[in-house]
Parts: C-alpha cells; structure tokens; sequence
C-alpha cells in the first residue's frame, strides 16, 4: 500500500506507534466511590457523549486506594471507547482511572502525532471501518488491545499534521455555523404553517379574495352545524380477524399531513352483515379523529376501498354545507386545537368524544370561499413541504460532510504537501530505534538479575 501514500507518507500498524492499556475497575465500584477532596477522578463513558472531543471533568472521585486495581491517565492521553459506541475517541483534559471500558493510548518519548490530529484520524471511517470489521466476528462486539494495536493508520509528517488540523478546524467550524443556522429551518416551517391556518380561520387568508363579493360577514358556528353524523368505531374481539376482510384504520396509518394511509399488513376484520358494513364504513370524504391514546390525531379518508375505524377512533361525516379539508383545516389549526385542549397552554384531554368535537366554533362561510381556503392553504403548505424537503436533502449531504472532508484529508488531498515537511519514515525509524535501545537495556538488566541471582544461590 506505500506507493498509494501521498509523498513522505507512511503506513504503520498503530501498536507500533502508541502505547495501548486497558482500564480496569476496583470492586464493588460502590465500596470505593468517595466525594472526598482528595479522591481521583472516576472517567466513565457517560462523562462523554457523542460530540464531545474532550473529557474535562467527571461526575464521580474513587479513592486513592483504588488506584491500584484501576488504570491512570493523564491530560493529554487518549480514551477509546471499547465496547457499546465502541471506537469513540476523547481527548483528556483532566487527569483520573479509567475502567475496563475504555482503552487509553499514550505516545512515548517520540513525537509522532500532532494530538488533534490523531483525533481526526481516530475519527474518520478509515480507523473505524477497521474496528467494526475486527469486532464484527464476536458475540458481544467490543475493542481489546490487540484489535486495536492491528489498525494500520497513515501518519504525515509533523508539520503537514499541523496544516491539515489547521484546514479541518477552519471547515468543520464553519460547518457547525451552517448546522447552527439550519436548525431553525424546521421551527420557522412549523411556525409558517401555524400561522396560514390561524389567517384561515380568522378571514385574513381570504381577505383580500372577498372584496367585492355578495358574502355573509364571517361568524362562528358550532361543528354540529356541518355534521350528518358521527360513529365510533366498533370493537371486534381476537377471532373476527382474518386474512381477509375489511382493512381496520389505527392511528399509526394516518400521516402527519392527515391522509390514511393503508399499508400491506393492516389488520383486517370479517363482516358478514351489509348493515353492519354500511354502518361501520368509511367513506371517501370522511374524517377520523383518535379518541384516545394519541388523543387528536386525525386524517381523511380519499379513497374508495372499504375501511373500518378501529374502537378508539371517531368517524365523522359532513353534510352539503362543508368540505372536509376545510373541516380538517379548522380542526388543525391553533385556534381549533386550543377548544380541543390539545395545545400547549391548554388544560390536556384525558379523551375527546363526538359531542365535545362538535360544540367546537368555526367560521361559518360559503362552499366556494371553503374551496378557496382549501386551495391557498395547500398551495402555502406545498411551497412550505418543497423547502423542507430542499433542507432534509441538504442536511443529508452535511451530515455526511464529515466524513467526506476527513477522507479526503487522510488521502492527502486537503493540503499540500512540500518536501520541507521531511518524511514521516524518519520518525518510525526514531521509534524503531529508541525500542531497540530499549530492549538492549531490558535484557542487560535481566543478565545482571540473573548473575545477581547466581551469586546469591
């Protein structure tokens, strides 16, 4: 794989270049917890969450003499979550012990990462592609040492770490400000829609469209007064399902945008009765509202098939004085859904029924100026649903930019790269030297051990 590295590039497994350990856990853990001032500090995952880069401080001290059955760590190393969200790096700002779910790495006396950078590769998918393909082979999927010593990782020289954290810096904050000002995208949509169908309800979405028109001045009338009837849905028990028979409507088939929507493995009822058919059915045009559970939800039914509502739902169906959509429009709006309790100022409904639904107060107007709210609500709300489909596809693309950016740091391609920087070799070469030196020195030692032994027997 060398000759696919950038320049000065190189390649090593990551054992060779950090130290690796294991934390561990005095036990019970609740026999050495202490609030002591001078107790250490107890590092538990939940002291980090998914977006944090740093591990300040901890919720937790244990005592000094749990030191030793646990592991240390000082500001500046290096946690790896081990098991869970496993292979989520941290950056310690603080000293403490660590417990046996985390690993923590340390460089030696060799400098050979810029420390910020060394959390971005850590980060990036090449590393964690890595780690998922090593765990994927176990029961419980987990990191141990020797899994993560295997990663090969890429190093660049020193300098050109610093230019590329320098870039990702820049870029990764900016895209936290275009994150930051896209978050409000949603709640300016939903405040938009709120407020076309308070305008619907209150004439001022069609004020301008009733200037000289022949039109009764707008007042306000009970439900009841466009009702021809209303039905809650019957209750049927185990054996009158089948696997085929009429589709049952629950709340979970209506959209958020108030349609009934069937899906292939709808629960279906047998009815052998035409009367009892052609009392329980929904018809295209009708209303269904829940009951109970998630109290309020309601939808329209535009379809021709023969549906039944299931018992904790109400069907209501409108005379020739009203369109549905505009029914339904009324009901949605903050003014309707306030008499219904169903706002947030609103006492909470443990339950609607039919006869608190139908004292509820909406403009009483004409067919033609209810066809007319129908159609600029729905032309309002189709410009609102382009923009937030325009918002889901951009927030896709940033929300994969991360990783895009640090793919393409990690192939080199994110800055220059200039041969002043020197060559990446030259530090695994210091490395590989210093160990051997230090393992010249080890074996010295234990032939003095030995001849000292020697001696002594």
């Amino acid at each position: 794989m060398e000759k696919q590295l950038p320049k000065n590039w190189v390649e090593s497994k990551l054992g060779n270049l950090v130290v690796i350990e294991r934390g561990g856990s005095p036990r019970p853990i609740e026999n050495y917890l202490t609030d002591s001032e001078d107790g250490i500090n107890w590092i538990k995952i939940s002291d980090a969450t998914a977006s944090d880069k740093y591990i300040y401080k901890t919720k937790q001290k244990i005592k000094p003499e749990g030191l030793y059955k646990t592991r240390y760590v000082k500001e500046g190393d290096f946690l790896l979550s081990n098991s869970m969200s496993f292979g989520r790096p941290y950056i310690m700002k603080t000293d403490g012990c660590i417990h046996d779910g985390w690993l923590a790495l340390k460089e030696g006396k060799i400098k050979i990462f810029n420390t910020e950078f060394l959390y971005y590769l850590l980060s990036s998918s090449f590393v964690f592609n890595q780690f998922d393909s090593l765990a994927s082979g176990s029961t419980v999927r987990n990191l141990n040492k020797e899994l993560v010593s295997s990663v090969i990782v890429k190093i660049p020289p020193l300098a050109e770490q610093n230019r590329i954290v320098a870039k990702l810096d820049t870029l990764f904050a900016r895209l936290e400000t275009i994150k930051t000002s896209m978050a409000n995208i949603p709640l300016l949509l939903k405040d938009f829609r709120q407020q076309v169908l308070t305008q619907a309800v209150t004439g001022k979405l069609t004020e301008e469209w009733r200037k000289g028109k022949e039109l009764d001045k707008l007042t306000l009338i009970e439900l009841s007064h466009f009702c021809k009837d209303s039905f809650y849905g019957p209750r049927f028990s185990k054996d009158d399902y089948t696997d085929e028979g009429f589709p049952t409507v629950r709340t979970t088939d209506m959209s958020d945008d108030g349609k009934i929507i069937l899906s292939d493995n709808i629960p279906r009822i047998k009815i052998d009765d035409p009367k009892k058919i052609e009392l329980y059915k929904v018809k295209k045009g009708d209303l269904l509202i829940t009951r109970t559970g998630s109290i309020g939800k309601m939808a329209r039914y535009f379809e021709e098939e023969i549906v039944i509502p299931s018992a904790y739902l109400i069907r209501f169906r409108f005379n020739e004085l009203a369109i549905t959509d505009y029914i339904y429009y009324c009901l949605i709006s903050p003014y309707g859904q306030n008499q219904m309790g169903l706002n947030s100022v609103a006492v909470t409904q443990p339950n609607l029924n039919a006869q608190k639904i139908k004292t509820i107060k909406i403009p009483k107007i004409k067919i033609e100026e209810q066809q007319e709210i129908v159609s600029r609500v729905e032309s309002l709300f189709a410009k609102a649903d382009t923009i937030e489909e325009q918002y889901k596809s951009l927030k896709v693309k940033i929300d994969t930019l991360p990783q895009a950016l640090l793919h393409k740091a990690f192939k080199g391609e994110l800055t220059e790269q200039l041969g002043s920087d020197g060559d990446a070799r030259e530090l695994l070469k210091q490395i590989q030297e210093l160990k051997e030196q230090t393992s010249q020195v080890v074996k010295k030692k234990s032939k003095k051990n030995n001849e000292v032994q020697g001696i002594l027997g």
